[in-house]
């Protein structure tokens, strides 16, 4: 029930800013606004308001801005939508989308330097790899880094943040009681080459998780997976990665006795090339908060990320490198947001991951909105765009008959998406 209603949240926020954008542009741009609704199909809740009607609808999966004069027809007045100026038409069809990237780097910013996000808590460096610069410079295994060019280093994050590339850095660090100051330059295609230390404990454990299912539970120590000896929580997560599907035996230690248990990770799959074992357990971190510049800074470029892993995705779907099945759609939702509200051993932990997926559906909005496909955003931006050039609308009845099969297409697909997520649930 929770699971739910925080999906319902999640999607409501989606919808409100996405459909708020189109509104406050057509209002900024002189649009008369007829109809701001959050859903489809019949009406549960309506309020007028001067001449414009606030409408909850009662299938909650997306919304819309009714604007006088957005209908194709053959004589306008004066104030119509279809008739004002290019620049007003297009800004307001892309308004919704970039509000949903304005959401995304919001409620980064809100992880970053409000709620704050896990991270490591640097004890000592755990791996320095052979023939690294690390290795080159003299850092060891077992040293604990003080601070990077004056900054003092409280955790992982506060380390690599203030690490200068193509320019000298000061590392201070401490070994066996002797505190060592290094120098070093690196440049921009550098690696360093190290890894700090984890326990191989394990911290938070998704309840629907292959490891909760087998038995395992938090605060068990792994000690092996299959043969594999666990020194630290690094150790095992390549080895799980490359078996999806596969049944991989876990050593673990709790309290006095050690215990077996075979676990079968499950495949998450990015490309029909790229799939990945999951077995859905976690090592322990902090909560660390940044400063409000470096705050923006870090939701600029995290959404930067997100968009190019995001886009990365559609365009191997289009070229046939990444398949549909890999698509989906509100169960898929209501399963992360129960895995992310499941996840963790706080509510700022469990908070975290709900703004961490809801900022990632944002900028999913967002890229997909400017597809130009028929009945989206970006189709009527490129249909504004190709008037705009031509200096002459183009025929209603052609834009009606491919928006009317682009709809078709859309329902057929959210259909098949949904038919997907079931068989996926059903199989879980």
């Amino acid at each position: 029930m929770l699971t739910l209603l925080i999906t319902i949240i999640i999607l409501s926020i989606l919808i409100i800013v996405h459909e708020g954008g189109h509104y406050l542009v057509a209002k900024l741009g002189g649009a008369v606004v007829e109809e701001f609704s959050i859903g489809f199909g019949p009406p549960i809740y309506q309020k007028k308001h001067a001449k414009e009607v606030i409408s909850i609808r009662s299938i909650p999966f997306g919304g819309y801005v009714k604007i006088k004069g957005q209908e194709r027809k053959e004589k306008y007045e004066e104030d119509d939508f279809n008739i004002k100026p290019y620049f007003v038409k297009a800004s307001v069809v892309l308004a919704g989308p970039f509000f949903n990237l304005l959401l995304a780097i919001v409620l980064y910013l809100v992880l970053y330097s409000v709620v704050g996000y896990p991270d490591t808590n640097i004890s000592h460096v755990g791996r320095v790899e052979h023939h690294s610069l690390a290795e080159r410079i003299g850092i060891q295994v077992g040293d604990s880094f003080l601070s990077i060019n004056n900054h003092p280093v409280k955790n992982w994050g506060d380390f690599w943040s203030k690490l200068k590339l193509g320019d000298t850095n000061t590392l201070m660090l401490s070994r066996n009681g002797s505190i060592l100051t290094m120098r070093f330059y690196m440049t921009d295609k550098d690696t360093l080459g190290i890894e700090p230390y984890i326990p191989p404990v394990v911290e938070a454990i998704e309840k629907d998780g292959a490891a909760y299912k087998s038995g395992i539970r938090r605060y068990d120590t792994i000690l092996m997976v299959d043969t594999l000896h666990v020194k630290m929580f690094q150790d095992m997560g390549e080895y799980i990665r490359k078996r999806p599907g596969d049944t991989i035996v876990f050593t673990v230690k709790r309290g006095i006795d050690t215990l077996k248990f075979k676990v079968i990770p499950e495949p998450i799959a990015m490309t029909e090339q790229d799939t990945f074992g999951k077995v859905g357990i976690a090592a322990y971190t902090r909560t660390v908060r940044m400063p409000l510049i470096e705050g923006v800074e870090n939701a600029v470029i995290r959404s930067y990320e997100i968009s190019y892993l995001t886009l990365k995705f559609l365009v191997y779907l289009i070229v046939g490198k990444a398949s549909f099945k890999n698509l989906g759609g509100i169960i898929t939702v209501g399963r992360l947001v129960h895995s992310s509200e499941s996840m963790g051993t706080s509510a700022l932990i469990k908070i975290s991951g709900i703004i961490n997926l809801t900022a990632a559906l944002s900028i999913n909005l967002f890229l997909l909105n400017l597809i130009p496909f028929p009945a989206l955003d970006g189709f009527h931006a490129t249909v504004f765009t190709i008037e705009a050039i031509l200096g002459r609308p183009l025929k209603r009845e052609i834009i009606e008959s491919i928006q009317f099969a682009g709809f078709v297409a859309l329902v057929i697909l959210m259909v098949v998406i949904t038919y997907m997520d079931i068989v996926k649930l059903w199989q879980r």
